[in-house]
């Protein structure tokens, strides 16, 4: 499995250090004049040497020959999966499922690497065929037939890994049904490739990781040559982009960038004051075993993050953050930067550090000024990172929000851009943001302007690359383009839960009721602009407009009511808020305190200060419950005799019914009690019989409890 995550998640998002040039245009030998053994064995040299795209035609030029030998047909499937060649990809594949189903599978021996026909075959089944034939079949927009493999991989995977790779199959299903229901609406937002020109003429560059710089332009990702000796080593490097008369054009190469030929840069990020820039560096190395002269020899390693200072508007050498970011032995990349609440550096950053979730995982650390280092970083945690890859984040900070592409979410196809808000404690719901900024593709990068009127991400597509990369024995090929999106007039919009219960009792309150108001901050109850009543499905979502401000008030009989305030002043993006509100329950045999109702010495008078608190607590929640009886109960401390405590604090009780009628609650909701100094909460006295005054003042308290409903009560 972990195999699996590291071959998905590099040959995404690592393709950019090892591709080194096309195949366009190149001469292949006439196979009609070459052996069969002699194919297999030209196919196996060229997969190990990472020429993969050799390697798949002379495999497909063996198995024109040798339809039937499963064991490299796989072999084949699964270096087009690589490649992303996903329609080459589909017959091998549905092939193998064919023949795991028969019961007589005869494979081809390893002998066959040797071209020898004379030794027996063997059987051999391909269980995760038919998981793969639902993943390429997927990544062409085939949802309904993806889905279908999948289900066939359910009822028939039993291996020891089931339950990893069971799951991992539901939530492809749970994506080819998202896909299918954002088919039936049309999108919002129109995605837009880059002019051409952007790109130069070659076929196999690409470009990504745009990142915003000045208000028309951009730094982003694109291929280049480092010369190291005598010899071009390929890499990826800083460029800019700005844009000329609406079209973006490509500026070169970013040279105010420090640049060494040791290294090649990854995605980067400004801090939010454009006064740092944190990137991704990888080094190059020479392997001493390999040829002076070959590019075999060359490898890259120590994927770690480094950040340069602007100092004056020039830019400082590269500082490696410390090891609390780039922890040995670890792959660490993709920054993003946002701040807290001292204006300090806030890193989110990818890793496969331990303690993650699964393949990559989306990390966090701050910034800590006086030991002028990041503190350990803290995993996002199950909100955010699954048991796949999560990458590529972008944390937009003035809407406290996190986007990142996930390929464990349920989503379209390989690499989904999601958007989870920051709340209290952690992160909201992982959200897919559908289409057009998703697609059967891997779709990634995604960012915002500092406007918020317009984004950019890369997406992939399929490219003929060879790699000549044998150090890590992986391909890497995902090639990408720049998107560029602009949003239409901003849409706002409210969406209630409301959820009673606590921790694993938790459930949806059917029945409670929301209502929306404009704020008038009057003090007159302003008109009701729209109503819910909660349901076991989804709210509807009620239109909110800019630059408006809005009380939303919550109710349902037998718990307190809630209200909530919601100021569109900040919202500068189309965006759909969901309110998560929490009713907890009126206790119907217990009362409840009401604090700071206080009365003068030896006196039932009510406070200036008490009246207050009843007029914003008491009376407030008998206004909302106009049908609600309560009883008003008064307790003393032990100071005095039963007697005398007793007709004080029913005096008492009174005098808090009497006030509440003068404020035009009806006396027949309300019932005073008296019960002196016979029930108290808290010790009068030590135990070392001295007087306890902090006892006491918990023991002179005012409750109220609900006592009946005038509606049942007729």
């Amino acid at each position: 499995m972990k195999q699996v995550k590291n071959i998905l998640v590099i040959t995404w998002l690592l393709a950019s250090f090892f591709c080194a040039k096309a195949t366009f245009g190149k001469e292949y030998p006439d196979t009609t004049k070459i052996s069969t053994h002699k194919l297999l064995k030209l196919a196996k040299h060229d997969q190990v040497m990472g020429m993969l795209n050799d390697a798949t035609f002379f495999y497909q030029a063996y198995l024109h020959r040798r339809q039937n030998d499963i064991r490299n047909m796989w072999t084949l499937a699964e270096l087009y999966k690589k490649l992303e060649n996903y329609d080459m990809a589909i017959p091998l594949y549905d092939k193998i499922v064919q023949a795991n189903a028969s019961k007589n599978i005869v494979v081809r021996g390893w002998f066959e690497f040797i071209g020898d026909d004379k030794h027996d075959s063997y059987y051999q089944k391909f269980p995760l065929a038919s998981y793969y034939y639902g993943i390429v079949l997927k990544r062409t927009g085939r949802y309904k037939e993806s889905s279908m493999a999948f289900y066939g991989f359910l009822n028939s995977y039993h291996e020891k890994d089931s339950a990893i790779y069971l799951a991992m199959a539901e939530s492809e299903i749970a994506g080819n049904h998202l896909a299918l229901e954002l088919q039936k609406s049309l999108p919002q937002t129109k995605m837009t490739e880059f002019d051409s020109d952007l790109y130069p003429r070659r076929p196999f560059d690409f470009y990504t990781a745009p990142e915003p710089w000045q208000d028309s332009s951009f730094i982003y990702l694109g291929v280049g040559t480092s010369r190291v000796g005598q010899m071009e080593f390929p890499g990826t490097f800083p460029r800019k982009a700005k844009l000329v008369k609406g079209t973006w054009r490509d500026d070169g190469p970013l040279y105010e960038f420090p640049f060494d030929p040791w290294y090649v840069v990854a995605g980067g990020c400004f801090s939010k004051d454009k006064k740092r820039y944190y990137f991704t560096r990888c080094d190059i190395r020479r392997n001493a075993f390999a040829p002076p002269d070959s590019k075999l020899g060359m490898y890259y390693e120590h994927f770690s993050l480094y950040r340069c200072k602007i100092v004056n508007g020039a830019w400082q050498s590269p500082e490696k953050l410390d090891d609390n970011i780039n922890m040995p032995g670890t792959i660490n990349l993709m920054p993003s930067v946002g701040t807290d609440d001292r204006n300090h550096d806030v890193l989110y950053f990818v890793s496969n550090r331990p303690g993650g979730y699964g393949g990559y995982d989306i990390w966090r650390s701050n910034f800590a000024v006086g030991l002028d280092k990041f503190d350990v970083p803290v995993n996002l945690g199950p909100q955010i990172n699954t048991a796949e890859n999560e990458v590529t984040p972008f944390y937009d900070q003035d809407s406290s929000a996190l986007y990142f592409s996930s390929d464990g979410w349920p989503g379209l196809g390989g690499l989904d851009i999601f958007k989870a808000k920051k709340i209290p404690g952690g992160w909201g719901p992982a959200n897919n943001l559908g289409s057009p900024f998703n697609s059967w593709h891997n779709d990634l990068y995604y960012t915002l302007n500092h406007a918020h009127t317009s984004g950019m991400e890369a997406q992939s597509y399929y490219c003929h690359l060879i790699c000549v990369e044998p150090i890590f024995q992986l391909p890497f090929f995902d090639c990408q383009r720049i998107y560029t999106f602009k949003f239409k007039q901003p849409q706002f919009g409210l969406r209630t839960k409301v959820v009673v219960g606590q921790g694993a009792a938790a459930h949806v309150a059917l029945d409670a009721k929301t209502d929306v108001y404009i704020d008038n901050n009057t003090g007159h109850t302003p008109e009701i602009l729209k109503s819910f009543v909660q349901t076991d499905k989804p709210s509807p979502v009620f239109p909110l407009h800019p630059k408006y401000h809005y009380k939303i008030h919550v109710s349902k009989p037998g718990y307190y009511p809630v209200d909530t305030f919601l100021n569109t002043d900040t919202f500068v993006h189309s965006d759909t808020v969901l309110y998560l509100i929490h009713l907890g329950e009126i206790p119907k045999d217990s009362p409840i305190t009401i604090r700071n109702i206080n009365f003068d010495f030896n006196d039932s008078g009510l406070t200036h200060d008490s009246k207050n608190v009843l007029d914003t607590t008491l009376l407030r929640y008998l206004n909302k419950h106009p049908e609600e009886k309560i009883m008003i109960i008064s307790h003393s401390d032990s100071v005095g005799t039963d007697e005398y405590n007793l007709k004080l604090s029913q005096a008492r009780a009174q005098s808090v019914v009497n006030y509440l009628v003068t404020r035009g609650i009806s006396p027949k909701r309300l019932v005073a009690k008296g019960y002196g100094s016979r029930h108290p909460i808290a010790p009068n006295r030590n135990k070392d019989g001295t007087d306890n005054p902090a006892g006491r003042e918990l023991n002179r308290r005012t409750e109220f409890r609900v006592i009946g409903n005038l509606r049942k009560d007729k």
